[in-house]
């Protein structure tokens, strides 16, 4: 569905917004860190059948700003103030959005919105994403500034003020691994603060192991949802490398993700829309069209083939068996192997 919606609406809603809540609980304390991520709020979409269809802008400067505008509205009236982390390339076909994205947020000018704008490909070229930390470095003070919200039995102690808002194009693979660093940074903090982690000392190896678990989970979640897959660059989140294994996986992932895009998006969109009550739209309904006709030949030729296949290997054990010997009659298992 991720290239049926993308950016805003005339509502101010944006694809793939989530919300985010880490919650750490030891004892009578519980800690809470929050962070949201949602597509670049513009009028942008990605046409086309192509692996990775190139960006457009489907509404001039002027048209976006009224709805713009709603969205950080109702985000500022949520969360009172805002960071944004965008993570689009600052070079390339990405640009076109991040500089739409950066010269909306000049026009909002609103002093409870910060802009971060952070290359993650351009910083983590050669699959080295240990550098997001040059990103958690630059806003580590931002980071202090903006708290948690801690509760024990007496009451409040502290509250979250603001929360980062995190984007990339899909709002998926960069944004989980951003998301998760700056939470690592966070429960630190608060691990700290509560006594039960030195300073100066790193998490503890099986804390950090439930937490790596739990943020990768969470990207394969919100990632199945928006994408039909598990989250790329999900085997940095869950171990903290980059292996060939992960790059192997990632390219099965990608593959997949072009397939459901091209063959079965449509339809999905089609039902949520459905359910919200949202009338289906015409270029929903030509894709679905032609999506049926592909399924149709599809199964066609793939009875065409297993005939074809049954044919060769009768063929073949006619000629196998010896003179003396006669064919009376045999089958052919097709993809039997349940692996």
């Amino acid at each position: 569905m991720r290239y049926k919606r993308r950016g805003v609406d005339r509502n101010g809603n944006v694809a793939n917004y989530v919300e985010t809540e880490q919650l750490i609980h030891v004892h009578n304390h519980t800690l809470s860190f929050i962070q949201t991520r949602g597509s670049v709020p513009v009028f942008w979409s990605q046409v086309g059948y192509r692996y990775n269809p190139r960006p457009r802008l489907d509404k001039s400067e002027k048209e976006t700003v009224a709805y713009f505008c709603a969205h950080f509205e109702e985000q500022l009236k949520i969360y009172k103030k805002q960071v944004i982390i965008n993570l689009v390339d600052q070079a390339g076909r990405e640009k076109i959005i991040g500089d739409a994205y950066l010269k909306q947020v000049l026009l909002f000018n609103n002093a409870h919105l910060t802009y971060v704008s952070f290359d993650f490909h351009e910083h983590c070229r050669g699959m080295k994403f240990e550098n997001v930390q040059t990103l958690t470095d630059a806003i580590y003070d931002i980071i202090l500034d903006m708290k948690w919200c801690w509760v024990d039995q007496a009451g409040v102690i502290c509250k979250q003020e603001g929360i980062f808002r995190v984007n990339c194009m899909d709002c998926l693979d960069r944004t989980n691994v951003v998301q998760a660093a700056i939470a690592r940074v966070v429960m630190e903090q608060q691990l700290k603060k509560l006594g039960v982690m030195p300073p100066e000392q790193p998490l503890p190896v099986k804390c950090n192991r439930i937490y790596q678990i739990m943020w990768a989970n969470n990207g394969d979640s919100i990632s199945r949802q928006y994408a039909g897959t598990a989250a790329l660059k999900g085997d940095f989140t869950r171990t903290g490398e980059r292996k060939l294994a992960g790059v192997m996986k990632d390219g099965v992932n990608s593959a997949n993700r072009y397939y459901l895009n091209r063959f079965k998006d449509a339809y999905r969109q089609a039902v949520i829309d459905l359910m919200q009550g949202i009338p289906v739209t015409e270029d929903l309904y030509s894709i679905f069209n032609k999506e049926k006709e592909h399924e149709a030949l599809h199964k066609e030729n793939q009875r065409s083939h297993q005939e074809l296949i049954s044919q060769l290997l009768q063929s073949y054990m006619k000629l196998l068996l010896p003179d003396n010997e006669k064919f009376h009659g045999g089958w052919a298992l097709i993809d039997c192997d349940p692996r």
